[in-house]
C-alpha cells in the first residue's frame, strides 16, 4: 500500500512537471508564433488574452508544483530529520566558504588601495587608533576647535 502511494506522488509530480513544461511552452509560443495575420485591434485583443491565460495556467501550475515540493520536504523532515540537519550544516558551510572568500578579496583589495597611497600595510592584527608614547600611555587626543561637545547646536 505504500508503494502504492509512493508511486501515485511520483506520477502526479511527473504530471506537475509535465503541465509546468506545457505551461511554459504556451507562453513561449503566444510570442514565437507567427500569424500571417496583420495586427489589428481585435487580433492584439486575442493575443493578450492568450498571454494572460497562459500566464494564469503558468502560475497556477507552479503553484501546484511548489505545494508538492514543500508537501515533500515536510514529509522527509518527519521521516528523517538528520537529513535537513546535514542539509543545513552543508549550507551553512558553503555560506562560511563563501564569505571567507569574500574577506579574502577585499584584504587584496585593501592592501591594493594601501600600496597606492604609500602606506605601510598593517598585520593581520589591526593596529591600535591611539599612538602609545615611549612610557606605553596613549598620546592625548587632538581636538578640533569648535568641537568640544557632541551635540552642539550651532
Amino acid at each position: 500500500m505504500a508503494t502504492d502511494s509512493h508511486s501515485n506522488l511520483l506520477s502526479h509530480n511527473t504530471n506537475l512537471v509535465d503541465d509546468f513544461e506545457e505551461a511554459f511552452q504556451g507562453i513561449i509560443s503566444g510570442f514565437t508564433k507567427e500569424d500571417g495575420l496583420s495586427h489589428t485591434q481585435d487580433n492584439k485583443e486575442e493575443l493578450r488574452t492568450d498571454a494572460e491565460q497562459n500566464v494564469a495556467k503558468f502560475i497556477e501550475v507552479a503553484k501546484q508544483l511548489e505545494t508538492f515540493f514543500l508537501q515533500r520536504r515536510m514529509q522527509i523532515s518527519v521521516l528523517k530529520p538528520e537529513q535537513l540537519v546535514k542539509e543545513d550544516c552543508t549550507e551553512l558551510k558553503q555560506e562560511l566558504a563563501r564569505k571567507d572568500e569574500l574577506i579574502k578579496k577585499h584584504h587584496e583589495k585593501i592592501s591594493i588601495w594601501l600600496n597606492m597611497l604609500g602606506e605601510p600595510q598593517p598585520g593581520p592584527v589591526a593596529a591600535s587608533a591611539t599612538p602609545i608614547l615611549s612610557e606605553g600611555a596613549p598620546a592625548p587626543q587632538q581636538q578640533q576647535p569648535g568641537n568640544t561637545m557632541p551635540f552642539q547646536h550651532r
